[in-house]
């Protein structure tokens, strides 16, 4: 366990870094995955746990989920415990990968999408895109992600190493201009084509109430009294706190982000009621 029982854990704090992936697809072939897991970088996985690891991966989405945590030795004070959760150690090192692969599940299991026949479609700026076109080349969906024509050139090669198409908008148009397109692209292709939407999607807090919050609870032991995490969709934030809120009532949730991204966060939920964020936890 990360968590000395000897003290009260006062911060859980969902890590999100972006590391670079590197050597996961051969040059010019659509990717398939099979990996060993990290057995010595995480916790054995439990009953109830939605995502479970197995000691040999049949595929790169099995390792989705069941993340470590980590006490922060040289921050906090003698009475304060900070722990991490390391959604870095995800195959595509970011949280993103849990919503990524539960959009995905989910409108499968609705008979929404099928591999081979559907094309699904994303606006993204990062991580979720990402995680989609891993998930997308391991099922076998073929994927198009619109972007403003501004994002990195590290994420375009990353994405196309994955197998997606790339679809790049005026950088002056922001992330409107990439939803916009989405919507085009979709409604192009009927009913071959299949938008995730991120931002309104409830299988996204979903799945951190599956799993996220069930790891950090067991993780824990359910000794925390304060959650604080970064907000893009809100999903992460929110699935975490429906799920510790009725086990803890005094937990205290705090969300995190510069300015500058709460701001582009409020004008993507005008567009449309961002259900996957949940004002009220």
């Amino acid at each position: 366990m990360c968590v000395n029982t000897q003290k009260h854990v006062r911060y859980a704090t969902i890590a999100r870094f972006l590391v670079p992936v590197a050597a996961l697809v051969a040059k010019g072939r659509t990717p398939s995955f099979r990996c060993v897991s990290r057995t010595n970088c995480h916790q054995p996985s439990r009953a109830g746990t939605r995502f479970s690891r197995q000691a040999i991966a049949d595929d790169i989405t099995q390792l989705v989920g069941d993340t470590p945590m980590c006490r922060l030795q040289r921050v906090g004070s003698e009475n304060v415990d900070i722990v991490v959760k390391l959604e870095s150690m995800e195959p595509c090192n970011s949280v993103k990968d849990r919503i990524g692969l539960s959009m995905v599940l989910e409108a499968e299991k609705r008979g929404l999408i099928v591999p081979g026949v559907t094309t699904l479609v994303e606006p993204t700026s990062g991580n979720t895109g990402i995680a989609l076109a891993m998930v997308a080349a391991s099922k076998g969906y073929d994927i198009v992600l619109t972007m403003p024509e501004s994002m990195s050139m590290e994420r375009r090669v990353l994405l196309k190493a994955f197998g997606a198409d790339l679809v790049l908008t005026p950088a002056s148009k922001g992330m409107g201009g990439a939803v916009k397109k989405a919507e085009d692209i979709v409604a192009a292709l009927g009913d071959n084509g299949y938008l995730l939407q991120q931002f309104n999607n409830p299988d996204n807090p979903k799945v951190h109430r599956e799993t996220t919050g069930p790891e950090i609870w067991r993780q824990t032991e359910g000794k925390l009294d304060i959650l604080l995490a970064g907000i893009g969709t809100g999903g992460t934030i929110t699935g975490c706190a429906q799920y510790l809120k009725p086990l803890k009532p005094s937990l205290e949730i705090v969300s995190i982000d510069v300015l500058i991204h709460i701001r582009g966060f409020r004008r993507q939920c005008i567009c449309g009621t961002p259900l996957c964020c949940d004002h009220r936890v």
